[in-house]
């Protein structure tokens, strides 16, 4: 809930500090790595405004848009960043909104504009992930009667959801695979904290503290986050950090 974020915040800068020595090296270096496949541009404008008014631009790098080449080719020059953060906004809506693109495709079934399905797809995920769902079973849009269960919108959760290599068409993006994704921060050796700031995220976290010995914290989501709720995550962590709190 909104209410307990500034709680959580303070939480995890403590755990943080008590395990780290990120504040002790002087100057945190934060790499940011932004996606708009989940079509929240403005929100993901407004987090990397945050970062660097806490942070300060010398000291914050931007991977905007970011293809799996770039992360490929761009990552050797961001090898002294301390701190990577992912901002994914809306992944879990695109993930749901291509499985019921491609099912519609398989069984003939013309899909509505994509305002209707974006609709559609993020007030089933609302319902499904609500803390008292409703009695009636959720169905997939466009799909019924298929159930969405929970356990359905977990599968969707493993890879974080990057640009394509040419024009940004919906079918076009691709999902990284967990291992994949961690495997390239390798080169990155100064690289002590990982942030996640993305719905159901932490399949990928796990990966992160399983492939990179160097990365000693991992900051993850498990269920779904709310743009606003992600946002002043990120205010608080950031201000904490940077002020040895």
């Amino acid at each position: 809930p909104l209410s307990r974020t500034p709680c959580f915040v303070r939480f995890v800068v403590k755990s943080v500090f008590k395990m780290s020595n990120l504040t002790q090296q002087g100057a945190v270096r934060v790499l940011l790595v932004t996606s708009e496949a989940g079509g929240r541009p403005l929100a993901i404008d407004r987090e990397r405004d945050i970062i660097s008014a806490k942070v300060g631009l010398h000291n914050l790098s931007v991977i905007e848009r970011a293809k799996l080449a770039d992360l490929i080719s761009l990552l050797p020059q961001h090898s002294d960043c301390s701190v990577v953060h992912f901002s994914c906004h809306g992944s879990l809506d695109f993930k749901l909104k291509q499985h019921v693109r491609e099912r519609c495709s398989q069984r003939g079934i013309d899909l509505p504009s994509d305002e209707e399905l974006d609709r559609r797809c993020a007030r089933a995920i609302r319902l499904v992930l609500a803390e008292t769902p409703p009695s009636e079973p959720i169905t997939l849009p466009l799909l019924e009667p298929e159930v969405l269960e929970r356990s359905m919108l977990e599968s969707m959760e493993a890879g974080v959801v990057l640009h394509p290599p040419n024009g940004p068409t919906p079918a076009a993006y691709e999902i990284v695979k967990p291992d994949g994704l961690a495997g390239l921060f390798g080169v990155c050796t100064a690289l002590e904290c990982v942030v996640l700031n993305a719905c159901t995220s932490h399949l990928q976290g796990e990966e992160f503290l399983m492939q990179t010995t160097h990365v000693k914290h991992v900051i993850s989501v498990r269920g779904r986050i709310h743009d606003t709720a992600a946002l002043l995550f990120s205010e608080g962590f950031y201000s904490a950090l940077t002020r040895h709190h």
